[in-house]
C-alpha cells in the first residue's frame, strides 16, 4: 500500500511539473494543451501533499525495499 502512496505523490510532483514546463516553453499542440489543462484540473481538485505524507510515504516505501532485499 504504501508504494501505492509513494508513487501517487510521485505522478502529481510529475504533473505538476509537465504544467510549469507547459507554462515556460508553451510549445505544445492543441490536444497537448487540452491535456494539460485536464492534468490543471485534476490536481486542483487533489487534496495537498502535507510534508507529513510525503515524508511517510518515502519512509514506508524505504523500509520495504529494505526488508524485500534483506
Amino acid at each position: 500500500m504504501s508504494n501505492h502512496k509513494f508513487e501517487d505523490i510521485a505522478v502529481r510532483n510529475h504533473a505538476t511539473g509537465l504544467r510549469s514546463a507547459a507554462e515556460v516553453f508553451g510549445d505544445f499542440s492543441l490536444e497537448q494543451l487540452g491535456k494539460l489543462d485536464e492534468i490543471t484540473e485534476i490536481l486542483e481538485a487533489l487534496p495537498a501533499v502535507t510534508v507529513d505524507d510525503e515524508l511517510d510515504s518515502v519512509l514506508e516505501s524505504l523500509r520495504e525495499m529494505r526488508d524485500r532485499d534483506a
